[in-house]
C-alpha cells in the first residue's frame, strides 16, 4: 500500500486518496483526514498542503475558510487577521484597507 501525498487523505480500508476540500489542508503524507485552516488563514483550492494568511485588507473570522472577507470602508486589517478593525474617530478608509488615514482639515469621520 502507498501513503497518500500531502493535500490528500484516506480512511482505513480505502483504495483511493481523497483530495482535501477548499478550507482544509493536509501538510504530510499518509493522513486519515484533512485539518481546517485556522481563523485568519484560508485555502481556496482542492488538495492544499497549507493554508495562506489572509492578505492585509481582508480577514477570515471562522476556521475552515475558503476565502477571506474584504474589510468594509471604515475598517482595516493586517495580514492573517481574524477580523477587520474599525478606524478610530477622525480617520477613514476605503474597502480592503490596510490602515486608516487621518481626515484632512475641514473633514470629519
Amino acid at each position: 500500500s502507498s501513503a497518500c501525498p500531502g493535500g490528500y487523505y484516506s480512511e482505513a480500508g480505502a483504495d483511493t486518496c481523497v483530495p482535501c476540500e477548499p478550507g482544509t489542508y493536509s501538510s504530510v503524507e499518509g493522513t486519515a483526514s484533512c485539518s481546517d485552516c485556522q481563523s485568519g488563514y484560508f485555502a481556496p483550492r482542492w488538495n492544499s498542503t497549507e493554508c495562506g494568511a489572509c492578505p492585509a485588507g481582508r480577514a477570515a473570522p471562522a476556521t475552515g475558510s475558503k476565502m477571506c472577507d474584504q474589510c468594509s470602508a471604515g475598517f482595516y486589517s493586517r495580514s492573517g487577521e481574524t477580523s477587520c478593525t474599525k478606524c478610530d474617530g477622525g480617520t477613514w478608509s476605503g474597502d480592503s484597507a490596510t490602515n486608516c488615514t487621518t481626515c484632512e482639515p475641514g473633514k470629519w469621520s
